[in-house]
């Protein structure tokens, strides 16, 4: 094997464990894992400078237009001269270039990360309710202290409303489905049986909805000729879904749980909530904030600033619209959302429609209804999966 080729395999398993590091801190709500998490995505372009010195040449993606990077990087450089907080919005600028980073090193890693990617994700997707159960039920009630401080992570519901691990497993499960439809082995079944517990008691109605659209465009890109079997169970996890998304909100009125069930509904977090409210309220602030500050928004991580002017009558201010694209307009500026839902028009469309499309996607889904995406986690894996399906596009 040529040393050149050597050079390269390293780098991207070395790359591998790098995201595995930055995923894992803050997606397991370990101390200070969040910043941990912001300070490995920020250095993210030294892994690009170094395959520029393993290459011999620079790194650029020419097919899917280098301009859009730098003109969302302008808007974001000039929304954080003139926002808020000075200091937040160059957060913003340094998050950014380490997606991009990671993304463009997606691009070009020639199909050396897929296998590990994928094993990973489904190790993960077995992983994270089984460390959830261990952590809330023997770990937490002895050593508080190591309890997450935030709601940015994927294995405890630190608002006792939901928890995320719900929103990574509704991405997961319609891959499981995409494998099952590909290679006909039940295995993949079995696992989205064995799973799907974990997303409806995560109380995620983001979840719910990912999961089953995701699960249909899997279906549609999929089952050219359907078997009896696979729409029988695909139609069993979609059913029981969108039932349990009907009996745990106010408006049914239901009766209470039973008191035999009470501990279920204890130990699952099951929360009575309204189906659609406060969303409205966090998306009505963040097209009044747009309104406001229409060309560069109020600045990156901003929006609980304007959250608490604009809020309503029931004061629910937030640090997020709960959609990515609301929260760029109103943080950023219309021109840097514009120029941001451009890029991944393009990406989408020169994608593979392979397994990385449908995570992506799934991602992106997701990030309409919830603030997932702040989660670094999630969304550094959005853009490396968007890169990761884009590789044969970009040669």
């Amino acid at each position: 094997m040529p040393q050149k080729k050597k050079h390269l395999i390293r780098f991207f398993r070395l790359f591998f464990i790098f995201f595995c590091l930055t995923f894992a801190v803050e997606a397991l709500g370990l101390p200070y894992g969040r910043m941990l998490a912001f300070v490995l995505i920020s250095l993210s372009p030294l892994f690009l400078t170094s395959l520029y010195f393993i290459k011999k040449r620079l790194v650029f993606i020419p097919k899917l237009s280098p301009l859009f990077f730098l003109l969302f990087f302008l808007m974001l450089v000039i929304s954080a001269l003139t926002g808020a907080d000075l200091k937040q919005g160059f957060r913003g600028v340094v998050l950014y270039l380490g997606l991009f980073t990671a993304f463009t090193i997606a691009v070009k890693s020639n199909h050396l990360l897929d296998r590990l990617f994928v094993k990973t994700l489904f190790i993960l997707a077995i992983i994270l309710p089984a460390y959830a159960i261990i952590t809330r039920n023997f770990i937490y009630p002895y050593f508080p202290y190591l309890m997450p401080d935030s709601g940015y992570q994927l294995v405890f519901a630190k608002f006792g409303l939901h928890n995320h691990m719900g929103d990574f497993l509704a991405v997961m499960l319609p891959v499981f489905t995409f494998y099952y439809l590909s290679t006909n082995q039940k295995k993949y079944l079995l696992l989205e049986l064995l799973l799907i517990p974990f997303i409806l008691y995560s109380y995620s109605r983001s979840a719910y909805l990912t999961f089953v659209l995701l699960t249909l465009i899997v279906l549609m890109l999929k089952m050219k000729k359907p078997k009896l079997l696979s729409v029988s169970f695909i139609s069993f996890f979609i059913i029981i879904t969108l039932l349990f998304s009907l009996f745990t909100i106010k408006e049914n009125n239901f009766p209470e749980v039973p008191q035999p069930l009470q501990p279920v509904k204890e130990t699952f977090l099951i929360r009575d909530k309204q189906l659609w409210t406060p969303r409205s309220e966090y998306f009505s602030e963040a097209l009044l904030t747009i309104k406001e500050n229409p060309l560069f928004g109020v600045g990156f991580n901003n929006f609980i600033k304007a959250s608490r002017k604009y809020g309503g009558p029931n004061n629910n201010s937030t640090d997020s619209s709960h959609n990515i694209f609301l929260d760029i307009a109103a943080e950023n500026g219309i021109a840097a959302v514009l120029v941001f839902i451009s890029f991944l028009v393009i990406v989408f469309k020169k994608s593979d429609k392979n397994i990385f499309f449908i995570i992506s996607l799934g991602l992106l889904i997701n990030f309409q209804t919830d603030y997932t995406h702040r989660i670094y986690g999630m969304l550094f894996l959005f853009f490396i999966t968007s890169g990761l399906s884009c590789q044969k596009s970009s040669r």
